[in-house]
Formats: C-alpha cells, sequence, structure tokens
C-alpha cells in the first residue's frame, strides 16, 4: 500500500476497508498468485467488498495481483502489484511477480534470523531497486 496514491490509502483506512478486503480474506487460504479480477468476479464476493476494487479504480488502481507470503508461526504478508490499465496480465508476468515476491519473503526471512546485532541495510543492485519501482 505504501505506493498506492495517498488519496486511495487514506480513504481505505478511513472507510476500514481492511477489516472486509476480500483479497486479505482469500489470501488466508491460499498460496498462489491471486489476481483481482478473479476476485471481483467470485460469485462470494459482497458488493460491499466490490464496491472497495470499483473505489481503487476511481484512484488508477485497475487491476492487480497478490501473492500470499505464508510465513513460519502462521505470519501472514501479502505483496500486491497494482497497474493503471485493466487489462490482464499474461502468465509469464504472473510467474514473475509470483517469483519477485517469494524472493523478498526469503530475503526478509534471512534478514531477521541474522544473528547481527547492528543491521546494515542491505545493498540493492541498480536493477534491483529499478525492479521495486517497476510500473506494470
Amino acid at each position: 500500500m505504501l505506493n498506492y496514491p495517498n488519496e486511495w490509502q487514506k480513504r481505505y483506512f478511513d472507510m476500514g476497508y481492511y477489516k472486509i478486503d476480500p483479497i486479505i480474506k482469500k489470501i488466508r487460504q491460499r498460496i498462489g498468485a491471486l489476481q483481482w479480477k478473479d476476485v471481483y468476479d467470485d460469485a462470494n464476493t459482497t458488493e460491499d467488498e466490490r464496491r472497495i476494487f470499483d473505489e481503487a479504480a476511481m484512484f488508477g488502481l485497475r487491476a492487480g495481483v497478490t501473492v500470499p507470503l505464508h510465513g513460519p508461526n502462521g505470519k501472514l504478508a501479502m505483496m500486491s502489484f497494482a497497474q493503471s490499465s485493466s487489462g490482464n496480465m499474461s502468465s509469464k508476468l504472473l510467474t514473475y511477480l509470483e517469483l519477485s515476491a517469494l524472493n523478498f519473503l526469503l530475503a526478509i526471512d534471512r534478514y531477521e534470523t541474522s544473528p547481527q546485532v547492528y543491521r546494515e541495510a542491505p545493498y540493492l543492485s541498480e536493477r534491483e531497486k529499478e525492479c521495486l519501482f517497476l510500473d506494470l
């Protein structure tokens, strides 16, 4: 959410959408990437839940994919990738995004379990920095 438009972040939290976000509900039971359009089209998604996607689109978040990141001891995080166009994401792109998210989880795990008392910020190559800010 940190790189989503500030206005959308404010609305999302002010409206309490995190309490009913269908993506959050679905990733608890899932391992692989989840396209937002599939959740929107799911017959079990309520109108209130669909409204989150509709409003996000007004802020330029028209399509996306979320990768659940299941960690040890029941920890759960997610990494989402959004785009301003409403086109489908190719299976190749989905695979790359999934691998990127999983690699991120592994890097965080190595960092958190590191025995170092003082931790320096990890070095990122120019390509890694470019990938973090990739506009899909």
